[in-house]
């Protein structure tokens, strides 16, 4: 594609079919039927998946359970984003390695699971 003066514009081509709301909830994912949690945060929903950042990668294709964590500052909070859920079924549908200071953690991009009725 080009841009107003001729010249080849790079265009990033969104796949996305659901509104994005950002938000920031701790949360633990562990992989369903497991018992080993892991902390994240959930930094946008909408209502077809979540994105969230963790220190441990989730398997790409791998089933996650996602449970949001309260604070005790939080419990009284009637803040809603359209999307989210207390606690989820997940596909892990991308997971990209973040490298900071702080040492590597990842991005992960994950669609709820329904129970497929016809």
């Amino acid at each position: 594609m080009r841009g107003p003066e001729g010249g080849l514009m790079d265009v990033a081509i969104e796949k996305r079919v659901c509104e994005r709301h950002a938000c920031d909830f701790s949360v633990t994912w562990c992989y369903f039927n497991q018992n080993q949690f892991h902390k994240a945060k959930l930094l946008n929903c909408s209502e077809g998946g979540v994105y969230l950042e963790t220190y441990t990668a989730p398997l790409s294709g791998a089933t996650i359970l996602i449970k949001r964590l309260y604070p005790t500052e939080e419990k009284g909070s009637d803040q809603y984003y359209a999307g989210h859920r207390e606690i989820t079924l997940a596909e892990v549908r991308w997971c990209r390695e973040i490298k900071d200071t702080n040492g590597c953690h990842y991005r992960v991009g994950a669609s709820y699971l329904t129970a497929g009725y016809p």
